[in-house]
């Protein structure tokens, strides 16, 4: 299986917590929420440099391909950090993707297209 690289902005990863976090050393474990269980998909780094504000996702080609179109959310587990300089501070311990909920179809407004889908609604010819 060869894994893909994707990289997404820390803040749109992360959301609120953006300003809380602390830098992510090394590899966090990356899942897939399923129905029962999370499944282990790849690993998510900081990889582009020590400046470089992005979160660098390492997994599949068919789920990198969904999580670009935005077929997920983010769920992140997270635990107090150790650092001095504030005590607000959280460290990333892994990120889980959600799957999207599907939008519904949406009703037609017009009246032709209501007829097109139920012929019994149409008028009576005089």
């Amino acid at each position: 299986m060869s894994l893909s690289n994707l990289s997404f902005a820390r803040r749109h990863v992360l959301g609120d917590l953006y300003d809380r976090c602390d830098a992510v050393v090394g590899d966090i474990p990356l899942y897939l929420k399923e129905e029962d269980a999370a499944v282990l998909l790849g690993y998510v780094n900081e990889s582009l440099g020590k400046y470089a504000d992005a979160f660098t996702f390492h997994l599949d080609d068919v789920n990198s391909k969904k999580l670009s179109a935005g077929h997920f959310g983010y769920a992140i587990d997270c635990e107090q950090a150790t650092s001095e300089t504030s005590r607000r501070a959280v460290r990333v311990v892994a990120i889980t993707l959600i799957a999207r909920k599907p939008y519904p179809k949406p009703e037609p407004k017009s009246r032709a297209a209501k007829v097109e889908e139920d012929p019994g609604l149409m008028p009576a010819a005089k």
